[in-house]
Protein backbone atom coordinates (compact mmCIF):
# COMPACT_ATOMS: atom_id res chain seq x y z
CA UNK A 1 0.00 0.00 0.00
CA UNK A 2 3.02 2.27 0.63
CA UNK A 3 4.12 2.10 -2.81
CA UNK A 4 1.21 2.77 -4.66
CA UNK A 5 0.81 5.94 -2.10
CA UNK A 6 4.35 6.75 -3.28
CA UNK A 7 3.53 5.78 -6.97
CA UNK A 8 0.98 8.10 -6.89
CA UNK A 9 3.01 11.29 -5.17
CA UNK A 10 5.45 10.57 -7.70
CA UNK A 11 2.62 10.83 -10.91
CA UNK A 12 1.01 14.33 -9.55
CA UNK A 13 5.14 15.70 -8.52
CA UNK A 14 6.17 14.68 -12.53
CA UNK A 15 2.94 16.49 -13.98
CA UNK A 16 3.39 19.46 -12.21
CA UNK A 17 7.44 19.66 -12.80
CA UNK A 18 6.22 19.03 -16.38
CA UNK A 19 4.14 21.87 -16.38
CA UNK A 20 6.76 24.87 -14.94
CA UNK A 21 9.14 23.51 -17.18
CA UNK A 22 6.72 24.04 -20.14
CA UNK A 23 5.81 27.56 -18.49
CA UNK A 24 9.40 28.54 -18.33
CA UNK A 25 10.47 26.82 -21.58
CA UNK A 26 7.93 28.67 -23.08
CA UNK A 27 8.92 31.81 -21.38
CA UNK A 28 12.69 31.45 -22.37
CA UNK A 29 11.50 31.34 -25.70
CA UNK A 30 9.22 33.73 -25.99
CA UNK A 31 12.26 36.36 -24.59
CA UNK A 32 14.65 34.55 -27.33
CA UNK A 33 12.32 35.85 -29.60
CA UNK A 34 12.51 39.25 -28.12
CA UNK A 35 16.20 39.66 -27.77
CA UNK A 36 16.60 38.61 -31.35
CA UNK A 37 14.13 41.12 -33.13
CA UNK A 38 15.41 43.93 -30.62
CA UNK A 39 18.88 43.38 -31.64
CA UNK A 40 18.71 42.00 -35.09
CA UNK A 41 20.88 39.49 -33.74
CA UNK A 42 20.81 35.08 -34.37
CA UNK A 43 19.75 33.77 -31.36
CA UNK A 44 19.85 29.61 -30.62
CA UNK A 45 18.92 28.15 -27.57
CA UNK A 46 18.94 24.50 -26.45
CA UNK A 47 17.35 23.15 -23.44
CA UNK A 48 17.60 19.61 -22.35
CA UNK A 49 14.61 18.74 -20.15
CA UNK A 50 14.80 16.56 -17.22
CA UNK A 51 13.85 13.70 -18.83
CA UNK A 52 16.39 14.33 -21.08
CA UNK A 53 14.62 15.29 -24.21
CA UNK A 54 16.33 18.19 -26.32
CA UNK A 55 14.36 21.53 -26.85
CA UNK A 56 15.72 23.75 -29.32
CA UNK A 57 14.62 27.76 -30.25
CA UNK A 58 16.07 29.16 -33.62
CA UNK A 59 15.74 32.73 -34.22
CA UNK A 60 15.43 33.91 -38.13
CA UNK A 61 18.88 35.19 -39.28
CA UNK A 62 19.01 38.66 -40.50
CA UNK A 63 19.45 37.08 -44.10
CA UNK A 64 16.37 34.62 -44.46
CA UNK A 65 14.67 38.36 -43.19
CA UNK A 66 16.29 40.03 -46.17
CA UNK A 67 15.49 37.38 -48.06
CA UNK A 68 11.55 37.31 -47.58
CA UNK A 69 11.51 40.81 -48.13
CA UNK A 70 12.84 40.84 -50.98
CA UNK A 71 10.19 37.78 -51.91
CA UNK A 72 7.42 39.79 -50.35
CA UNK A 73 8.69 42.95 -53.13
CA UNK A 74 8.34 40.46 -55.86
CA UNK A 75 4.95 39.31 -54.72
CA UNK A 76 4.29 42.54 -54.76
CA UNK A 77 5.32 43.74 -58.05
CA UNK A 78 3.43 40.12 -59.60
CA UNK A 79 0.33 40.69 -58.08
CA UNK A 80 0.53 44.43 -59.16
CA UNK A 81 1.15 42.69 -62.96
CA UNK A 82 -1.66 40.53 -62.48
CA UNK A 83 -4.44 43.34 -61.94
CA UNK A 84 -2.75 45.18 -64.89
CA UNK A 85 -3.81 41.88 -67.13
CA UNK A 86 -6.75 41.00 -65.44
CA UNK A 87 -8.28 45.18 -66.61
CA UNK A 88 -6.24 44.50 -70.23
CA UNK A 89 -8.60 41.54 -70.42
CA UNK A 90 -11.20 43.11 -69.61
CA UNK A 91 -10.80 45.56 -71.95
CA UNK A 92 -9.79 43.32 -74.94
CA UNK A 93 -13.24 41.35 -74.02
CA UNK A 94 -14.86 44.78 -74.58
CA UNK A 95 -13.20 45.43 -77.49
CA UNK A 96 -14.03 42.34 -79.02
CA UNK A 97 -17.64 42.70 -78.07
CA UNK A 98 -17.78 46.08 -79.84
CA UNK A 99 -16.03 44.56 -82.91
CA UNK A 100 -18.59 41.47 -83.03
CA UNK A 101 -21.65 43.96 -82.62
CA UNK A 102 -20.20 46.53 -85.42
CA UNK A 103 -19.45 44.41 -87.70
CA UNK A 104 -22.91 42.19 -87.31
CA UNK A 105 -20.61 39.23 -86.19
CA UNK A 106 -21.18 36.15 -83.95
CA UNK A 107 -18.40 34.03 -81.94
CA UNK A 108 -18.95 30.75 -83.07
CA UNK A 109 -19.84 28.89 -79.71
CA UNK A 110 -23.04 31.20 -80.09
CA UNK A 111 -23.93 30.14 -83.99
CA UNK A 112 -26.27 27.98 -85.15
CA UNK A 113 -25.30 24.76 -87.43
CA UNK A 114 -26.39 26.65 -90.91
CA UNK A 115 -24.53 29.62 -90.13
CA UNK A 116 -21.55 27.64 -89.27
CA UNK A 117 -21.59 26.04 -92.53
CA UNK A 118 -22.15 29.20 -94.36
CA UNK A 119 -19.27 31.03 -91.90
CA UNK A 120 -17.10 27.89 -93.51
CA UNK A 121 -18.25 27.86 -96.74
CA UNK A 122 -16.91 31.91 -96.99
CA UNK A 123 -14.08 31.23 -94.97
CA UNK A 124 -13.41 28.59 -98.00
CA UNK A 125 -13.95 31.71 -100.62
CA UNK A 126 -11.95 33.36 -98.52
CA UNK A 127 -8.61 31.01 -99.12
CA UNK A 128 -9.13 30.50 -102.68
CA UNK A 129 -8.78 34.43 -103.34
CA UNK A 130 -5.80 34.25 -101.51
CA UNK A 131 -4.02 31.25 -103.06
CA UNK A 132 -4.87 33.28 -106.70
CA UNK A 133 -3.14 36.21 -104.92
CA UNK A 134 -0.37 34.11 -104.19
CA UNK A 135 0.01 32.83 -107.57
CA UNK A 136 -0.27 36.33 -108.80
CA UNK A 137 2.66 37.49 -106.80
CA UNK A 138 5.09 34.32 -107.74
CA UNK A 139 4.33 34.71 -111.62
CA UNK A 140 5.16 38.27 -111.00
CA UNK A 141 8.56 37.60 -109.06
CA UNK A 142 9.45 35.07 -111.73
CA UNK A 143 9.02 37.54 -114.59
CA UNK A 144 11.17 40.12 -113.30
CA UNK A 145 14.00 37.65 -112.89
Amino acid sequence: MDDKMNEKKFTESSISEDAIFSKCLNGIFKESKKLARLYNVRVDVLIVSPAGKPYLFKSPSSLKLVRILKLQKTLNSVMKELEYEKERAEVLKKRHQEFLQNYEMKEIKNMKMDEVITFIDKLKAVQEIVKRKKIDIEDLSSQKE
